[in-house]
């Protein structure tokens, strides 16, 4: 099984896997789908699996430092 995807050889991740992305902010899978659910992240099904885009991460880092009083970059 894939943990991400990496198109262009640059070893920069372009998409996570729903594990992946949970295990960078230690939450399971099914933290992530409920995101995805309620529509607070992107995702992608890619033959039978989804993914989510990298860039996704940044909208988690950024509603963090939202919450915590911090003005999102």
């Amino acid at each position: 099984m894939r943990n991400y995807i990496n198109d262009d050889g640059t070893g920069e991740r372009k998409a996570f896997t729903v594990r992946a992305f949970g295990d960078q902010f230690g939450k399971g899978p099914d933290w992530v789908r409920r995101l995805v659910h309620r529509g607070k992240i992107k995702a992608i099904k890619d033959c039978g699996e989804w993914l989510i885009p990298a860039t996704e991460t940044d909208v988690i880092l950024d509603s963090a430092a939202y919450q915590e009083g911090g003005q999102a970059s």
